[in-house]
């Protein structure tokens, strides 16, 4: 079941999911952060005494708790590979079973 054709297979397709879910994660931080730039009204990088109201402390809050975020990199490697396996398996039990109808 598991010979060195089907683990490369399943080590590209983990590789292809990790890169897409570190690339949502990479976007997901960007939209946070331009989210907080518009807040900053006069562009100084610093938010002053006007420019903070209850919408900017909820995305600053989002991108201040970014935890899950900064360890995306890491955590995202066995989410992968078992994503990767369990997607081997579907399709090789979707095999097994167009053959048993031929």
């Amino acid at each position: 079941m598991f010979n060195t054709k089907t683990i490369s297979n399943i080590f590209y397709s983990a590789f292809i999911i990790y890169v897409c879910i570190n690339t949502i994660v990479y976007v997901y931080e960007n939209y946070l952060e331009s989210e907080l730039k518009k807040y900053d009204l006069n562009e100084n990088g610093f938010f002053e005494r006007d420019e903070v109201t209850k919408d900017q402390q909820k995305v600053m809050t989002k991108v201040i708790n970014d935890t899950a975020r900064n360890i995306a990199p890491i955590t995202t490697i066995p989410i992968s590979i078992i994503l990767a396996v369990i997607l081997f398996l579907i399709l090789n039990k979707r095999k097994s079973m167009l053959k048993k109808l031929e």
